[in-house]
Parts: C-alpha cells; structure tokens; sequence
C-alpha cells in the first residue's frame, strides 16, 4: 500500500518506496518492479508524474491529476521553486573539514545507465553537508540539495568526491 501524504483536486503526494519504479521502464521487455505510476492510475486515472525519483531511492513524489495542475507542476520545478533535499548514506571516511558546507559543481552528460563529467555536459550544482558518522552501518550521513535537476546528479557527486552511495553498483 502506498502512503499518500498530501491530495486535494489538483495534486496527490505519496511516499515512494525504494525499489519501486517512478513511470514505467524504457526496456522492451516487461520490469518485474512494481511501477507506482500504474499503482496510483487505478486510484487516480488521470494521475501523472511531476518528477521523477530513482527506482532505488526513496522519497515523496509529486503527482497532478489533470493537465492543467500538470503544466503547473512542471513549472514550479523548471523555475526551482521546488527545494528538494535528501539524505544519503555513503561510503569512506568522513571528509576533513566536516562541519564546512560543500558547493559541488561540475558538467554533467547524460550516458544510457551513467553520468559523466564532460565539457559538453549541463551544469551539475549540489550543495552537500556532512550530518555524522553512522557507526553502526560503517557510513557517513549526508544532506544533499540538488540546486540543478541532472539525471544521477546525487548519486555522481559524491561518488566524485570520494564518498559513494552505500550500496550503489
């Protein structure tokens, strides 16, 4: 059962769980992961994704329930009125300046299942904060704003600095 966590007659906002896939996959052939897309369309027929989330993240996802809240959906993220903000779990030692805010930026381009850095790429800007170490799962805690919309951009960047995504392949 999906938890919803906000609706009214324009919008429905619910929990996605990690391992769920935001829309259908691009793949020929039929995904064995569930898809909340078509999870929520048998509540919801006219409910389409405002953004989307990795099928291995968790989060909130925002759904319209009609073109026109879709359009302004769509608009609220391209003019980032949006703040979007997530915690991560990742690999290596914490960094040597741990209470100092990082601004990460680079050129991001989009591969088939990978980003990569190149001079052809989009701006990549994620402002990134060490929370603590988490002893118990040998990992680092991390909040991590995405101030640009990339494909993989959370999952480059730190992975670029030297703390990837724990169980991230």
């Amino acid at each position: 059962m999906i938890k919803v966590i906000f609706e009214n007659e324009n919008f429905v906002v619910v929990d996605k769980p990690a391992g769920w896939l935001s829309v259908p996959g691009r793949s020929a052939g039929a995904d064995p992961r569930p898809c909340l897309s078509h999870e929520l369309r048998a509540r919801w027929a006219g409910a389409l994704p405002v953004h989307r989330l990795d099928g291995e993240v968790s989060g909130v996802i925002l759904f319209a329930l009609g073109a026109d809240a879709h359009r302004a959906g769509n608009a609220w993220f391209e003019g980032r009125l949006v703040k979007k903000r997530y915690l991560a779990l990742t690999e290596g030692a914490p960094p040597p300046d741990p209470r100092e805010a990082k601004l990460w930026e680079c050129r991001l381009a989009r591969g088939k299942k990978r980003a990569f850095e190149a001079p052809h790429g989009k701006p990549a800007v994620t402002r990134a904060l060490w929370l603590r170490q988490r002893n118990e799962l040998d990992a680092q805690e991390w909040l991590l704003e995405p101030l640009t919309g990339r494909s993989h951009q959370l999952r480059y960047e730190p992975f670029r600095h030297g703390h990837p995504i724990l169980g991230d392949s």
